[in-house]
């Protein structure tokens, strides 16, 4: 968007420069950037945090992850099918944060909370009825659960939630072994792009070979 100001780049330029010094007028301690892209990266580093986390560039203006998670998520973007994490879970821990389990709090507007209020008035629902909250949409059709299943309502319907309870721990448990073995190998691949990074191979120098001995 700012590419398109009639300036061209440089004005762009000049309007990112007045954005980043009102919004930032000292840097901030710690900026997450969970966009995996150069743009995302380049203005990471200049907002002047001390730390950065997600993708970010350095100073060489070369991009790099940090920490490790922010690798893995590079990665699977790439090959969704093959991440076993949900989504906000590989968001906190790419953005180096742990959770307080207490859950998402959000502030209900009065007249949201008055609109469902006059909805479910509306249904003439009994007082003291169960109520559960399904959602069919998903990012892909194959996540999707399949319409005929919403429209069941009869005895076996929380079997089958029991059922997934199960399975919920079963796959739970697969995800925190895989996850270990995930952080291990990030932590090797880390380890050799730090190495690749620092490397400085020697300066050539000319050297006088004697053949005939």
């Amino acid at each position: 968007m700012l590419l398109d100001q009639e300036g061209g780049w440089p004005e762009a330029a000049r309007l990112l420069g007045e954005w980043l010094r009102e919004s930032f007028p000292r840097p901030p301690d710690v900026v997450v950037n969970l966009t995996p892209n150069s743009l995302g990266g380049i203005l990471a580093y200049a907002t002047g945090a001390r730390e950065i986390r997600g993708m970010a560039a350095y100073r060489t203006w070369e991009l790099g992850n940090r920490p490790d998670w922010a690798s893995y998520a590079l990665v699977v973007s790439r090959a969704r099918q093959t991440n076993p994490f949900n989504l906000v879970d590989l968001f906190l821990r790419e953005g180096g944060l742990t959770p307080d389990g207490r859950g998402l709090e959000l502030a209900v507007p009065p007249e949201a909370k008055a609109e469902v209020k006059e909805f479910w008035q509306g249904l003439q629902v009994p007082p003291g009825t169960k109520l559960v909250g399904l959602f069919p949409g998903a990012s892909k059709p194959e996540r999707c659960w399949p319409t005929d299943r919403f429209v069941r309502t009869d005895a076996d319907f929380w079997e089958e939630v029991r059922v997934l309870r199960c399975l919920e721990e079963e796959v739970l448990g697969f995800c925190r072994t895989w996850r270990e073995v995930v952080e291990k190998r990030l932590r090797s691949l880390n380890t050799g792009y730090f190495l690749r990074m620092s490397y400085c191979p020697p300066r050539e120098e000319s050297r006088f070979i004697d053949v005939n001995k």
